[in-house]
């Protein structure tokens, strides 16, 4: 549910007109670059952002994310939440094709507070519609690092389902998050849990308590190159403590992943490569299993392009699905999608259309 919130909020926060964009870019620049190489990944920044409002390629995220760095004036970058440290691979495996017809749209109230709505209708489940809100402080001085802010977010549907998520920085690299969902009136069903995070310049310490459950973990940058750490889960009603252990290894155009997660029944353990051969193509692969007897790989690419990107995956499970988006100015966003099963070939294929207004 973690990576499902984070990646929702990703989703409303960075977002919005080009216009939107372009201030909260440079409000940035003037704020954080300082000395030579700053300033250059500040030019690199606004060049990336201009091209991208003017119909040029959208920005890659891992791209920003290292100019932003060098913007900063920092050597290396801070390590991510364990619970977020697959996020670079999920968001490229994680192919959700609709079936059928949805309408997106998200309005930008002011730079702090975003309205977004979904309208879902599918041919096989019943209809359903979303109402998101995020709020944000101005203060934060990094727009794509979520780290650094403070916000609260909703999400609640037509079925009686409510999400939300928020984080307040203390001051002194601390903050306290938490986060919930319900899934309807009863109690019983729901989950919350909050977190104090302590940030140092390579790591981070964190500890959360929830549902039944006492985490805590610890994440480290080694290198460069390598990031690691690890999350340990207590379960004060069995009694039990397991640990969880993962890492990240990026070199030039390759990133490795790797994870082991004892309490996910289908992914104990995962793998991962992304590999970037040039700006425009992206290619992927995951592996996991588990200790009973699961397992299955996908496979995939990424192509970006002036207009847009195409998105396919095969899995070992003879699942294919791909996946075209169309951008119009930053703002409109048209995407068709198809997912076939091969394995069971009585099943129809499955084909959806969506259209986004406001970048979402």
């Amino acid at each position: 549910m973690m990576f499902g919130s984070k990646a929702f909020l990703s989703s409303i926060l960075f977002s919005g007109t080009a216009a939107t964009i372009k201030q909260q870019q440079q409000q940035q620049i003037t704020a954080e670059c300082q000395g030579t190489q700053a300033e250059q990944g500040a030019a690199d920044l606004e060049k990336i952002f201009s091209e991208a409002s003017e119909g040029g390629i959208p920005p890659d995220p891992e791209e920003i994310q290292e100019l932003l760095m060098r913007a900063q004036g920092r050597q290396i970058r801070r390590p991510p939440q364990f619970s977020r440290l697959m996020m670079g691979l999920k968001m490229l495996t994680m192919a959700d094709p609709h079936d059928g017809m949805k309408l997106d749209f998200m309005v930008p109230m002011s730079q702090r507070f975003n309205l977004g709505g979904s309208w879902a209708f599918s041919n096989t489940k019943a209809n359903k519609f979303e109402l998101n809100t995020a709020l944000s402080s101005l203060s934060a001085q990094n727009p794509m690092n979520q780290d650094d802010m403070c916000f609260v977010s909703t999400r609640s549907d037509s079925t009686g389902k409510l999400e939300f998520s928020g984080q307040y920085s203390v001051g002194h690299g601390v903050s306290v998050r938490s986060e919930g969902f319900f899934m309807d009136a009863d109690i019983t069903k729901s989950h919350v849990q909050f977190e104090v995070m302590k940030e140092f310049n390579d790591s981070h310490l964190s500890y959360k308590f929830g549902s039944g459950t006492h985490n805590l973990s610890w994440m480290q940058t080694l290198s460069s190159s390598l990031i690691g750490g690890f999350e340990m889960f207590y379960v004060p009603q069995q009694k039990e403590v397991h640990f969880c252990y993962g890492g990240t290894y990026a070199r030039d155009m390759h990133q490795f992943f790797a994870q082991y997660h004892p309490l996910a029944r289908k992914e104990t353990l995962t793998f991962g490569y992304v590999g970037r051969p040039s700006k425009r193509l992206t290619l992927f692969t995951e592996l996991k299993g588990s200790a009973e007897g699961f397992s299955d790989t996908t496979v995939g690419f990424r192509v970006r392009f002036l207009e847009g990107m195409i998105t396919g995956t095969l899995s070992s499970s003879f699942k294919a699905t791909s996946i075209y988006k169309h951008f119009v100015e930053n703002i409109f966003q048209l995407q068709f999608s198809s997912q076939i099963d091969f394995t069971k070939p009585e099943k129809p294929a499955v084909f959806g259309v969506a259209l986004s207004l406001g970048g979402m």
